[in-house]
Formats: C-alpha cells, sequence, structure tokens
C-alpha cells in the first residue's frame, strides 16, 4: 500500500492493491493446510492398507 501511495495512486487504488495481495496470502495459506490434510490422509489409508494385509496374511 505504501508503494502504491508512493506512485501516486489514489487511495481505492492502494486499498485494493493492498486487499488483494492478503487475499493471496490467505488463499496460499489455507491451499497448503488442505494439502497437507490430504497428505496426511494418503499416509493413514497407506498405513491401513499394509496393516490389513499382513492381517490377512497371519489370519
Amino acid at each position: 500500500m505504501l508503494r502504491k501511495e508512493a506512485e501516486g495512486k489514489p487511495p481505492k487504488v492502494e486499498k485494493i492493491a493492498a486487499l488483494n495481495k492478503f487475499l493471496r496470502i490467505i488463499y496460499a495459506r489455507i491451499k497448503e493446510l488442505y494439502d497437507n490434510m490430504a497428505l496426511a490422509e494418503r499416509a493413514k489409508t497407506k498405513t491401513r492398507s499394509k496393516t490389513r494385509a499382513k492381517t490377512k496374511v497371519t489370519a
């Protein structure tokens, strides 16, 4: 926002630029969170599959 102000942009343009940057940061954090949750879920599924396979062999 300060950079846009230094460029002489109107206050509305400054605010929109700052909000767009904020939203991009928030979206990236949320996406990262969901990606990590998906990886953890896949790891659980793989672990369960291996455990079930071992159980079937020993049973």
